[in-house]
């Protein structure tokens, strides 16, 4: 699986083939942008074909697990409740998706149980069970119950997101996808398209800001001769 750097350096080397004039500067952010969007675009695609999605979810370890303090003033008096309320900030999930998290747990592998909100709110009543680690999702925060926070302030996740970046901010990490040739091919024809040049299929057509497809293989294959 290619890094996020490795996908956009072809396709910036893409774009230069079929465009070898320097006056096509196209930006690394808005490659990435295109990514993303090629990216769910082929997701829905295997969801309406039934197939599964396990190569789109991606394993991290930094999701900062945050501690909020409730407290209420009655009186002018101030009451600051004996536990705090740990939570994670959610990335932007994909609309539509019915578990976007497939692994929520520390480090060392152990893995906390999703629970309803109102699982999660009686989970004290639940005897040893209600003692275990444990989440919830409401709106744009993942609570959790009984956190392993001693010494670890990140928790990790196995997590389809809109942007594969966020919140790591690491582009040297794989970017989850299952066929790299259909996505740098896909985003390869959407930016071209954007400034006036297209891949056609089938087109015979002379004009040379048209591409076609076996010239597109034809490139490809005298890469690989080249590697």
């Amino acid at each position: 699986m290619s890094t996020i750097r490795r996908h956009i350096d072809d396709i910036k080397e893409k774009i230069s083939n079929f465009h070898p004039t320097d006056d096509l500067n196209v930006p690394e952010e808005f490659i990435l942008e295109k990514m993303n969007q090629v990216r769910e675009t082929l997701i829905r695609r295997e969801i309406e074909t039934g197939k599964s999605l396990d190569e789109y979810y991606q394993f991290d370890c930094c999701y900062e697990i945050k501690c909020q303090k409730t407290a209420c003033k009655i009186n002018g008096i101030t009451f600051t409740a004996d536990k705090a309320l740990y939570y994670i900030d959610t990335p932007e999930f994909i609309p539509g998706i019915d578990k976007p998290i497939s692994f929520l747990g520390d480090q060392d592998g152990r893995q906390y149980s999703r629970l309803s909100f109102s699982g999660f709110i009686n989970q004290l009543f639940l005897g040893a069970a209600g003692t275990l680690p444990a989440y919830t999702i409401v709106g744009n925060k993942i609570w959790i119950k009984n956190p392993t926070v001693s010494g670890k302030v990140f928790a990790c996740m196995n997590v389809l997101k809109k942007d594969p970046q966020n919140p790591c901010q690491d582009w040297d990490v794989p970017y989850p996808v299952p066929s790299r040739y259909n996505l740098e091919l896909l985003v390869t024809k959407d930016i071209l398209s954007s400034y006036g040049i297209y891949i056609d299929d089938n087109s015979d057509n002379k004009d040379d800001r048209i591409v076609t497809a076996q010239a597109y293989k034809q490139q490809q294959q005298a890469k690989k001769k080249d590697d």
